[in-house]
């Protein structure tokens, strides 16, 4: 007869020891649901696909209260279930922090993730239903950086609605924004 050894259960943190954490890491890391997850670099097709997004959104959005932020503002999500660091988000109106340090927003409207070989699966299957959960979200981005494809994930009445947008010739409605993107603007110097 065997016997059983029982595996110690890895540290669960609060999302206030997990800030505090973070706030002096050299390093970014995510939280969710008790752990803290380390994130890394994106190569420069990840990088640059969230800038051309932003480049094409400020020309509609920079007179109407709205914010285009990079990866470096961590959004708590689904009453701070997780803290993840978008690739883009967007707020409108005036933002809400989940902390007094203001570095924690909770009111993002629309949220893209550039999709890579290694957080793909994460990102559909964790974060999208979290960012669902967030009751400001209204838009999700989840962006291909190999091909020209954005999956437009929309809040309406009935729940939420995913519209698949591929090849450079399409064009994206973002309704909660009252915008248009373009494929051909989202993947300015990218080869796809």
């Amino acid at each position: 007869m065997g016997v059983a050894i029982r595996m110690p259960q890895p540290r669960r943190f609060t999302v206030g020891e997990y800030l505090t954490i973070e706030r002096k890491a050299s390093t970014k890391s995510e939280f969710y649901m008790g752990q803290i997850l380390a994130m890394a670099g994106g190569l420069l097709d990840h990088n640059v696909i969230p800038v051309n997004i932003s480049v094409a959104l400020w020309p509609h959005l920079r007179s109407r209260n709205c914010l285009i932020v990079n990866s470096d503002q961590r959004v708590a999500v689904a009453h701070a279930d997780a803290v993840y660091y978008p690739d883009l988000s967007v707020i409108c109106g005036e933002p809400k922090f989940h902390t007094r340090q203001r570095d924690v927003i909770s009111n993002p409207v629309l949220v893209v993730e550039v999709l890579s070989r290694s957080t793909t699966r994460y990102d559909r299957l964790v974060k999208v239903p979290l960012y669902q959960r967030t009751p400001s979200v209204k838009e999700i981005l989840l962006v291909a950086q190999d091909r020209a494809r954005v999956e437009h994930i929309t809040r309406n009445a009935a729940g939420w609605k995913t519209v698949l947008h591929s090849g450079l010739a399409a064009t994206i409605e973002l309704s909660h924004l009252d915008c248009r993107l373009a494929l051909a603007d989202v993947y300015v110097n990218i080869k796809v």
